[in-house]
């Protein structure tokens, strides 16, 4: 049918049967006139099979061929019917139609049957079988999973055999010319039917709740010869719920599945719950719910077990009684010392002559932010110092290292975990925290466990990327966008370049596409003089990456190269450029005469610039160029703003460690390191001569320690011991600068309510309104953390109906962690942005609510926090 009209050369034929099975015979009936022929023929998805020509009787002929399986899985009958020229009726002269023939070939088929107990108990061993039904040979895999977590998504047990046997689409082009050469009407052929799709559908059975933890496991793959079974046996974990067993099998074409949902539970079960995180002191309030099946279990005691990361307040074992399909609340109480990591608690039942048990972990964390210490020294040739320091703040978050280099100081240690702890995850910071550990097996001699992680951290960061890669190759600020962010579209791929020379794999078809986003990019770019920042500084480093592809833009360079107003910035990289693909005549060109001096800037947006991360463009340039002496100037100034207790942005301390890396790496020291560095009166290995070198500190409590350094090389050696740890919480003091930070509470009728004592299962709306106070004007990427209490459970409003009702001003990014919302926006002079979000009181106990922070994300004089406060919420 085409739209409301019936197609007059369109033939109308069926068969007997919907489906047939290989060796069936297909009858096919087909109108036709007296004296006709028809040309038959049998095609599939890519060619004829068949053809036969049939003389036609009056009213219907019958064509029947056999099913073979090579027709499976389906086929298509084409009757293109010619009748005489003179026709007795007034059809076309020439008709044609097409009918779809299922086929169904039962070798292709398995049956794999599962043999398992009806019910399964939870930490004892079970067995199960899986065989063939007719004992074919076959291949199979085995999943038991969680019932409940195949019913969040309504997963549906897979079945290979519809979809490798799928109806296949009709391939075969059919045309012909009797419109030319015949004369009478015979019409058109209009259209050929392409008839296909694998009948899929979705299972509309509703989710079922299931509050137990999830489990899975995956055995094989496993083959089975003809008459063979395979007996799979493990110990179930503590689970109870409902799991589905699903077997997968495949031999030679044939295909099948089978699956089972089976019931786990025992006479005695355990369920317990606790907040996701914990703060150090914090008291909490520990439900044991206990579970009676079939059976009078009586008296039954519980006893908890805890890690030395808690303490249980009162005793740790009480007694109820369990009747049948009975349910008991018991509740511990629990304080957390003051020690971060991960607590482990232990929960057995005893009763009725059974015994359940439970596991749980969950981290300890001290929100308040790390502090630190550092002592710089310098050494001349046969010199040493000694020192002896303390560690501080809480146990367990003391870290610390003793850094020597023969090179200027740059504060590895410190500006490293600056990057890689920064909370924040836009495409720059992402690349940022990437980039720099890339060269760190450069720079150190690592250990085996330290350069593992590095390079899984490098991996991850560079998975991460493609999350912000939108479709014209370009990257978005952050993940989700549509909008591309120039700059750290060049950044990222300046990263993924230099990851790739590394030996790092990346993801198939990032780098092509984001070279074609350049190359179109910078045929296209045009200066906006108009624009409050420099466009030329971002061709300038377009074209700079693109050299470093080996794609580099010679005509956009050229263009660009003869801009007379183009900034500093801009030269340097361009000159860059050039060097990059040996043109260092021009290089030197574009920047004879051009000072090195960046004058005092900082910017939020658009390059997220800096001083410091201009000047080490200009290192980059000088080292590409091979001047060392210049270089090396340009290195001691960086040296000297990484050294001090200078802010930077992630952008600018990756640069910067980045460019001094490379210097390194090209030049090496002005001497090799010729060092004695003793912890305790231990010798720490220096890992053999080097530029720089990492002792790390390792703390034992509390307990004071010494460092001795001595210098037997010839040249000057920096030493420097950074020492870090994280105060008490409830130390930090309330600021402002440039912007303001106000928190309320409130319950869902509005009213205004005290947060320092909440009722259990109360929901409060939270909001912040964040004022912009900043003379300057417009503020750019601004980042708000608010830290939620443990017993509070945060509502995500983007999976229920009250994002709407909460009425947050614009942002442009979300994140919802476990214990904090973070919203990231740009503001207008004087603007007040509001935010909101709402929460559940989940636990008793007794919990810490930090501050509230924001803060300019590229410039530390835009920031405000409030002070934390201790909250209780009881029953």
């Amino acid at each position: 049918q085409d739209g409301n009209r019936i197609m007059s050369n369109m033939l109308t034929f069926n068969t007997d049967k919907p489906t047939y099975k290989v060796g069936d015979e297909v009858k096919v009936s087909i109108p036709t006139p007296q004296n006709g022929r028809a040309l038959v023929t049998i095609e599939n998805g890519t060619r004829v099979m068949e053809a036969h020509w049939l003389e036609t009787q009056k009213g219907s002929s019958v064509y029947k061929f056999k099913v073979t399986p090579a027709m499976a899985p389906n086929v298509y009958v084409h009757v293109s019917l010619i009748q005489p020229h003179e026709r007795t009726n007034d059809l076309p002269i020439r008709l044609y139609g097409v009918v779809p023939v299922m086929v169904d070939d039962p070798e292709t088929h398995l049956k794999p049957t599962i043999s398992m107990p009806n019910v399964i108990e939870p930490e004892k061993t079970l067995s199960i079988e899986v065989k063939e039904e007719k004992g074919k040979e076959m291949a199979f895999t085995l999943a038991m999973v969680d019932e409940g977590l195949l019913d969040i998504t309504r997963f549906k047990t897979p079945d290979p055999h519809p979809n490798f046997y799928a109806r296949e689409a009709l391939g075969v082009k059919t045309w012909d010319l009797y419109d030319r050469v015949i004369g009478a009407f015979g019409a058109d052929l209009e259209r050929i039917l392409s008839i296909g799709g694998d009948g899929s559908e979705m299972n509309n059975d509703g989710a079922k709740a299931n509050r137990f933890k999830p489990m899975v496991k995956f055995f094989g793959p496993y083959h089975l010869n003809k008459g063979e079974k395979k007996t799979i046996t493990f110990k179930m974990p503590m689970y109870v719920g409902s799991v589905r067993t699903m077997v997968i099998a495949a031999e030679k074409g044939a295909y099948g599945m089978a699956e089972k949902t089976t019931p786990v539970k025992a006479p005695l079960m355990l369920l317990a719950t606790l907040p996701r995180v914990l703060s150090i002191t914090e008291d909490v309030k520990l439900p044991v719910s206990v579970f009676g099946g079939e059976t009078n279990l009586g008296k039954t005691d519980v006893k908890i077990e805890v890690n030395g990361l808690l303490q249980v307040v009162g005793g740790n074992v009480k007694s109820v009684s369990v009747g049948r399909n009975d349910e008991k609340l018991v509740l511990f109480d629990l304080k957390v010392k003051n020690i971060t990591g991960i607590a482990k608690v232990k929960i057995t039942a005893s009763g009725g002559g059974h015994t359940a048990t439970y596991d749980m972990e969950l981290d300890v964390r001290n929100p308040s932010p790390y502090e630190t210490q550092s002592k710089d020294q310098m050494l001349e040739a046969g010199k040493s110092f000694e020192l002896n320091y303390k560690p501080f703040g809480i146990a367990g978050s003391n870290t610390g290292a003793v850094e020597l280099s023969t090179v200027p100081p740059i504060n590895l240690e410190e500006r490293l975990h600056y990057l890689i702890g920064y909370p924040h995850g836009c495409v720059e910071q992402t690349t940022s925290k990437s980039f720099v550990q890339l060269y760190l097996a450069d720079l150190l001699n690592l250990s085996p466990e330290r350069r593992t992680n590095i390079e899984n951290n490098v991996k991850a960061g560079i998975r991460r990327l493609v999350d912000f890669q939108v479709s014209s190759g370009g990257f978005s600020y952050w993940p989700g966008s549509s909008g591309v962010d120039d700059w750290s579209s060049s950044y990222a791929g300046h990263f993924l370049l230099c990851a790739e020379k590394k030996g790092y794999s990346l993801p198939p078809g990032v780098k092509k596409n984001w070279i074609s986003y350049q190359q179109s990019m910078a045929q296209n770019f045009e200066i906006n003089r108009s624009a409050l920042y420099s466009s030329d500084e971002l061709q300038a480093y377009r074209l700079y990456v693109l050299a470093l592809a080996n794609a580099p833009s010679m005509g956009a360079m050229n263009r660009l190269r003869e801009f007379t107003g183009m900034s500093v910035q801009a030269r340097w990289m361009l000159a860059a450029a050039y060097a990059q693909i040996g043109q260092t005549d021009e290089a030197t060109k574009l920047i004879n005469g051009v000072s090195t001096t960046i004058p005092r800037y900082r910017v939020n947006y658009y390059t997220y610039g800096s001083t410091e991360r201009d000047q080490a463009i200009v290192l980059q340039t000088l080292s590409l160029l091979n001047r060392k002496e210049q270089a090396f100037a340009q290195v001691r100034l960086l040296s000297e703003a990484l050294s001090k207790e200078y802010w930077m942005s992630t952008q600018t301390t990756a640069f910067a460690l980045v460019s001094i890396a490379d210097y390194i790496i090209r030049n090496g020291g002005p001497s090799a390191m010729q060092a004695k560095c003793s912890i305790n009166g231990q010798n720490a290995d220096l890992g053999g001569k080097s530029t720089i070198a990492q002792v790390p500190l390792n703390f034992k409590g509390t307990e004071a320690m010494n460092v001795k350094v001595e210098n037997f090389g010839k040249g000057m050696l920096y030493a420097r011991l950074v020492n870090r740890g994280q105060p008490m919480i409830g130390k930090e003091s309330e600021a402002s600068e440039n912007l303001a930070v106000s928190v309320y509470y409130r319950d869902q009728s509005g009213n205004e309510i005290d947060p320092t004592k909440i009722e259990q299962g109360k929901t409060l709306i939270v909001t912040v309104n964040v004022r912009n106070m900043d003379p300057r004007g417009y503020l750019n990427n601004l980042a708000l953390n608010v830290y939620v209490p443990s017993g509070w459970e945060i509502n995500n409003a983007r999976m229920d109906d009250n994002e709407a009702v909460l009425k947050n001003s614009e942002y442009t990014y979300q994140d919802i962690r476990d214990d904090r919302m973070s919203y990231y926006f740009d503001m207008r002079r004087e603007e007040t942005k509001t935010f909101s979000f709402m929460v559940n009181a989940a636990y008793q106990g007794h919990f810490y609510l930090p501050g509230v922070t924001a803060e300019a994300m590229y410039d530390n004089t835009v920031n405000a926090r409030t002070k934390g406060q201790w909250i209780s919420i009881e029953k």
